[in-house]
């Protein structure tokens, strides 16, 4: 009697219980690939947000490169990339290093830098001045030209050595724009360069 009761009770029980079960799982499973498709779209929008920073943040700095009074009074000068002599290039390298420093010292996470002439004495310091033939050597040199001279600034990948080991290398993204000053009464343009780690944008 008491087995035929347990039967009688148990069976029906478990077999609402399995029946619910069923009915409820596509709710769940519904329930719960809704909540994985906003936390998925979170963790998209919050990625595109922090690139979205960055690549601003590039640009800005670009901007205060291309638009400091002392860097393009610098580059302006009758002069600048045709001397010679070490005092005047020590000068002249001294002024346009102090200004890039003071750009640095506020956006300590990327690398700024401007191609000059490779004649001037300190075209490879490869800290803030590198020699313009480097730039021009680029596999995508006409792309960037081409977008630089619409006066757009132009994207891409860059690789530089690593100050403390030169046989290492790491991977940038970098930002290049154009400077154009007045120089001898010609405009004569310049390349800005500021860069990000990409570990930075791949984290």
């Amino acid at each position: 009697m008491q087995r035929k009761m347990l039967y009688a009770y148990a069976v029906p029980v478990i077999a609402v219980c399995v029946l619910a079960n069923l009915l409820a799982l596509p709710l769940i499973t519904a329930s719960y690939a809704h909540q994985l498709k906003h936390g998925i779209e979170q963790a998209s929008d919050q990625a595109d947000n922090f690139v979205a920073d960055y690549t601003d943040t590039m640009y800005y700095i670009s901007q205060l490169i291309t638009q400091n009074g002392n860097i393009r009074a610098a580059l302006s000068m009758p002069e600048f990339g045709s001397h010679t002599a070490p005092d005047e290039a020590y000068r002249e390298y001294f002024l346009l290093n102090s200004e890039f420093e003071s750009i640095s010292f506020s956006n300590s996470t990327y690398n700024i830098g401007l191609f000059v002439p490779d004649a001037l004495l300190y075209s490879n310091n490869n800290h803030y001045f590198y020699p313009q033939s480097t730039l021009e050597s680029r596999s995508d040199y006409a792309n960037l030209r081409n977008a630089l001279q619409r006066g757009r600034p132009y994207f891409a990948l860059a690789q530089e050595k690593r100050s403390s080991n030169p046989s290492l290398t790491d991977d940038y993204l970098a930002l290049f724009q154009a400077m154009t000053v007045e120089q001898n009464g010609q405009e004569v343009t310049y390349v800005v360069k500021v860069e990000l780690l990409m570990q930075n944008v791949r984290e």
